[in-house]
């Protein structure tokens, strides 16, 4: 299956660019009648043959990315209090003659973790009965509490 998606590139709420301090930035998709996706991705180093630490251009670009069926206002869609999540995944691309661009890398690991997402979606829809809501988180033991500190 192949879902068509298109770039929705003032989807509301996205961290555009990454940063030292949020190693990671996210696009926005529209999958037409599935919905709205938000991926999430974070650059970083696969390659067996050097440590990430050295100065030299490694020979596969890679991303780790997850992804997200999201609502217009970009929250995340749930089923029984479970969001629509893909887990994060490694995709590289071969530093080779014949250069990609990023948009279009991006865009085909975007499109396969939609069509992972749609299929997703179909599958908990059909199985609702059968997944249980998150629990709750467990009530605070009493005996847990730090004993108050004496007044002088």
């Amino acid at each position: 299956m192949f879902t068509f998606i298109e770039p929705l590139p003032d989807f509301p709420g996205l961290h555009g660019e990454w940063t030292a301090e949020r190693p990671y930035f996210e696009r926005g998709y529209d999958a037409g009648k599935h919905g709205l996706v938000r991926v999430r991705f974070e650059p970083t180093i696969v390659s067996a043959e050097m440590d990430a630490n050295i100065p030299l251009m490694p020979r596969q670009v890679a991303v780790i990315a997850s992804a997200s069926l999201v609502d217009a206002e970009g929250a995340v869609i749930l089923i029984n209090g479970r969001g629509l999540v893909r887990p994060s995944y490694s995709f590289t691309e071969a530093v080779r003659p014949g250069v990609t661009t990023v948009d279009a890398f991006l865009l085909a690991v975007a499109g396969l973790l939609t069509d992972e997402l749609v299929s997703f979606r179909a599958q908990a829809e059909a199985l609702a009965l059968l997944i249980p809501p998150p629990l709750p988180d467990p009530a605070p033991d009493p005996g847990d509490a730090a004993a108050p500190e004496p007044v002088a």
